[in-house]
């Protein structure tokens, strides 16, 4: 376990950040490693230069969560319990700043924080790159003079490697501009598609709220024909008991 954040591990810790933003790092476990590596003792001292580093430091005073995974099944449970209680109904999830950045507030890849650290790391990468050739150039030019045709052998080789590298990372950013397209792309063609579903799915409800409509006043005629047929035959009934009642007077007449 080394305290040391630096080169493609410090440049992940910031993409990272940059992707989750300040709100999402309550919910972030900042998990150390390797202490089989390290007595006790000397882990902790490196545990506690982690947690007062300055990206670590930051983190954990925005809510992060520092737990050691010692490559146990027990620690690994840990933490995944501690993320699941994080979970609770009042707190069910949280929206990531990229998310806030391209849904909310309808930015392209590149113009959120996370494109533009990305885009920052890249163009770094490339002056670096520029630097380097230049000076393999003019190491290359002194070997010319010098007649080295070893040393000229190995400057030749190093541009190459260099000029890779260079090529890689214009292909990297052409890769995010191309990226941010496609998104783009895909993110209209799911707002289309939405429309379309939403479109549909209101007039299925039309369509249910009128047959609906159509039971409902179809029930009601057959609600008001049985309450006819109640006062038919409760109107059948004392016409029934009112010929009963006129045989009976007839029958003490003749009586």
């Amino acid at each position: 376990m080394d305290p040391r954040l630096g080169g493609k591990a410090l440049q992940n810790l910031k993409m990272f950040k940059s992707l989750c933003g300040d709100e999402a790092l309550s919910k972030v476990v900042l998990a150390t490693t390797f202490w089989g590596n390290v007595n006790s003792s000397t882990g902790m001292v490196r545990e506690k230069e982690f947690e007062k580093s300055e990206y670590w430091g930051k983190m954990i005073q925005k809510g992060s969560k520092v737990l050691r995974q010692d490559d146990g099944r027990a620690s690994a449970r840990l933490i995944i319990e501690y993320l699941v209680k994080k979970r609770t109904p009042a707190s069910a999830g949280v929206a990531l700043d990229i998310q806030i950045q391209m849904v909310d507030e309808g930015k392209s890849l590149d113009q959120t924080g996370a494109g533009q650290e990305m885009n920052a790391q890249i163009l770094a990468m490339r002056k670096e790159y520029e630097n380097k050739i230049a000076t393999l150039r003019a190491d290359l030019r002194v070997a010319i003079e010098r007649k080295d045709k070893k040393w000229k052998a190995q400057i030749e080789d190093e541009r190459r490697r260099t000029k890779t590298k260079l090529e890689n990372a214009e292909k990297d950013r052409m890769k995010l501009q191309a990226d941010n397209e496609e998104l783009k792309k895909r993110i209209s063609d799911r707002r289309r598609s939405f429309d379309r579903d939403f479109l549909d799915t209101e007039r299925r409800m039309q369509g249910l709220a009128y047959e609906l409509q159509i039971m409902r006043e179809r029930n009601e005629a057959a609600e008001k024909q049985q309450e006819l047929r109640y006062q038919v035959q409760a109107k059948q009934d004392k016409l029934e008991m009112l010929q009963w009642k006129i045989r009976q007077a007839q029958t003490c007449v003749l009586m």
